[in-house]
């Protein structure tokens, strides 16, 4: 009598003392070698592929072997048979299985051969073509993941509006448009090598895709935005890179240093990020070459000052940490799993396969029968009695 629950295989899977001992070694070398885990995974994966081929290539043969035999030839070849007794004279059995396996779930046949009645049916779906859905789609899913560190990059930083972020190796970067006043919502703009693609609102769980690549913002930091009425220059240090008219700086971590420097003016601008308040900085303001600070002031909103001649507004502004990601692997799995879904969820609602057997008339009426489905019973089992 089959098992009715799927689980109830994957658990007797699981309670086999070799699969228990493979998961404990498994789990033992990503325990105790950790850096190592990423290479157990690839190794558990690729043994998995070489057991799907071998799976497949199994269901393909098993399928064209068995696809034009007889009932009578499948029974000599079956040996799981099950036995129902039922109450009836074997004509009438003959009659319940007819009845009972009715289109259009079942494409059935019952005939008599000598003091035989022989049965066959058809589910709507042959089992071996599920059985490959399923492994063909568990094959992708994994060949996506093993092919992940040739295929896939990621980079991510801090960045500030009017800013771009690159994928090294690749042509791909965004630009950040603007960041929204909470400061992890904003729009921004996938650009491949230099041409825009796609821009369009990001947030947290909200990313923005175009095609294999994908910009996600996962955090924020502090910033500061300093602009000039005038077309001043700004040279930002680190880094030595010049602005004109405005510029925005974003910060990575407490009492970091920014440097501005004003080249029509001789003056530096040094900025320093408060270690005990987010957004608030401390600025001081130099001529070229002296030692002490002329104007030195704690900076927490917008403030509109006249230094040297030129008018700089200084905005705190948030920064927005973002991951930038080329994720092909995402798609062959995607691809993967709905195939495996698709097969299941087939598989649970459907009659699917084959069942074939005969009636023996012996001092009782006994149905005997092989199906090719491992967990449904068909329709006419709950009619009789269990041998």
């Amino acid at each position: 009598m089959p098992l009715h629950e799927p689980s109830r295989y994957l658990w007797d899977f699981l309670n086999r003392p070799s699969t228990g001992l493979a998961l404990l070694f498994a789990s033992a070398l990503v325990f105790l070698f950790p850096q190592f885990a990423p290479l157990t995974l690839r190794i558990v994966g690729g043994i998995w592929l070489v057991y799907l081929s071998i799976r497949m290539a199994e269901e393909a043969t098993s399928w064209a072997k068995t696809r034009g035999l007889s009932p009578r030839q499948l029974l000599e070849r079956g040996e799981n048979f099950r036995t129902l007794v039922v109450a009836l004279p074997p004509k009438e059995a003959a009659a319940m299985l007819s009845s009972s396996l009715t289109p259009p779930f079942y494409k059935a046949r019952v005939y008599r051969e000598r003091t035989r009645f022989y049965f066959e049916a058809y589910g709507l779906i042959p089992l071996q073509l599920l059985k490959l859905l399923f492994y063909g789609g568990a094959f992708v899913a994994i060949l996506g993941f093993l092919l992940a560190p040739l295929t896939d990059k990621a980079t991510q930083s801090f960045i500030v509006p009017g800013e771009e972020l690159s994928l090294e190796g690749t042509a791909v970067s965004f630009r950040l448009d603007e960041v929204y006043p909470e400061g992890l919502e904003g729009r921004g703009t996938i650009l491949s090598s230099g041409k825009p693609v796609r821009s369009g609102r990001l947030a947290p769980g909200r990313p923005l895709w175009a095609s294999f690549n994908v910009a996600l913002p996962i955090g924020q930091g502090p910033a500061l935005k300093l602009k000039a009425l005038s077309q001043e220059r700004f040279i930002l240090y680190p880094g030595g890179k010049e602005y004109s008219g405005e510029l925005a700086i974003p910060f990575l971590m407490p009492n970091e240093e920014r440097y501005v420097f004003l080249p029509d003016h001789r003056l530096i601008l040094r900025f320093i990020l408060n270690p005990k308040s987010d957004n608030v900085f401390l600025l001081e303001v130099f001529k070229e070459g002296a030692e002490r600070p002329e104007l030195s002031l704690e900076v927490a909103k917008s403030e509109a000052l006249e230094l040297g001649g030129v008018k700089v507004e200084i905005i705190p502004i948030a920064s927005v940490q973002l991951r930038l990601m080329r994720v092909i692997s995402l798609w062959p799995a995607m691809l993967g799993f709905l195939l495996m879904a698709i097969a299941l969820l087939l598989w649970l609602t459907l009659p699917v396969g084959r069942l074939f057997g005969f009636i023996q008339a012996e001092a009782k009426v006994k149905v005997h029968w092989a199906q090719e489905e491992p967990f449904k019973l068909p329709p006419f089992a709950g009619k009789g009695e269990w041998e």
